[in-house]
């Protein structure tokens, strides 16, 4: 391809021209609205250029050559030195929150008196449903929360028949059939978002673990949704965390169980730095702590490996993916996440903590 390609009115683009545009985008979001350049340089941009890929626009290639130019680097390198100067580097950390946590989160005290009434266990189960989500499926807050918004038009980002279970024939299981059939599986349709950088969405699976059935993502989703659907009557099209007289989840209720439960561990002035995005944070880390092939990760997460072959024709095998179901389960049993909590102290304070303990359960 050479260094022409067609703007959407007809006109030619050169190279130079679409590097002015992305520096001024660049400049725009780091410059005026303050934004992170890392966040700009490793979700926005290739963000961008999957959208290209999936319309499949003619200066997709031109696109990302540009943002990894020499030019491009320099420009966020500049902003990302400003940014540091005026952001302290502990207020950057972003906490892990593991599998553990979220089994916690059910018995810290605080986060019971959030619920009240005949409904707060099922309140207090969709919490923990939707925390299991975000780290088993490694989920953006996009793609399975509601945003606040002064709109009442706000759309559900995840639905119901978005998760499909199957028997151990593969065969998918009706929606009023879910917790009558026993699932073998349970496949997540995630719809392609504008941060996904492999352009086309993901569907991602998990095994049931007959082993560790209070931990395993299979029985906890398989449950949620049958109590949900006969007790409430939740609808097939509704959306995931949505309950008649109740709504949706709110996400500062989220955001509040989360805190309450690192705080709960012995780091009240830390408990902060745990938002919606650490549930796949911590589903990442988890995997990464396993052991698990690079490829695995950025799968179930929608980052791209750095490979358009294997992000278009390379699939998770049912043997990987009892695997990945497995150790998640395996992990909820153990104090994982008191290792990544610590070690991001350590970071924030300094190497005099070093060797120094935080947290406890």
């Amino acid at each position: 391809m050479n260094e022409d390609c067609l703007s959407s009115d007809g006109k030619v683009m050169r190279e130079k021209r679409i590097e002015d545009m992305v520096t001024s985008y660049i400049a725009v979001h780091c410059g005026l609205r303050g934004l992170d350049p890392k966040t700009l340089e490793v979700t926005c941009l290739p963000g961008i250029a999957a959208i290209f890929d999936k319309r499949r626009a003619e200066c997709s290639q031109l696109f990302r050559k540009v943002t990894h130019s020499k030019e491009v680097k320099l420009v966020l390198k500049g902003f990302q030195r400003r940014y540091e100067e005026c952001n302290p580097r502990a207020n950057k950390i972003v906490l892990p929150y593991g599998y553990d946590l979220a089994l916690l989160s059910r018995t810290v005290p605080e986060n019971l008196q959030l619920f009240k009434g005949k409904d707060a266990e099922v309140l207090m189960q969709r919490a923990f449903v939707c925390q299991v989500m975000g780290i088993t499926f490694l989920l953006r807050k996009s793609e399975h929360i509601i945003k606040k918004s002064k709109h009442e038009d706000r759309k559900t980002p995840l639905h119901r028949n978005q998760i499909v279970f199957f028997t151990r024939g593969q065969i998918p299981i009706a929606y009023k059939d879910i917790g009558n059939i026993e699932a073998h599986a349970v496949v997540l349709n995630v719809k392609f978002a504008k941060a996904d950088q492999s352009g086309y969405g993901r569907r991602n699976k998990h095994i049931r673990q007959p082993s560790t059935p209070d931990t395993c993502t299979v029985s906890i989703l398989e449950k949620y949704i049958k109590t949900t659907r006969d007790q409430y009557k939740c609808t097939e099209t509704d959306g995931v965390y949505y309950l008649p007289k109740h709504g949706d989840l709110s996400l500062s209720i989220l955001h509040k169980i989360m805190q309450n439960t690192v705080a709960s561990c012995g780091v009240k002035d830390f408990g902060k730095k745990v938002t919606s995005h650490s549930l796949r944070y911590g589903g990442a880390t988890m995997l990464a702590a396993a052991g698990l092939p690079h490829y695995i990760i950025a799968i179930y997460g929608g980052w791209s490996p750095d490979s358009k072959s294997l992000r278009i024709y390379t699939k998770p095998s049912d043997m990987m993916a009892n695997k990945v179901s497995r150790h998640m389960a395996k992990m909820a049993k153990e104090e994982s996440s008191i290792y990544f909590i610590n070690d991001a102290y350590v970071i924030s304070k300094g190497r005099n903590t070093e060797g120094k303990q935080i947290a406890k359960w």
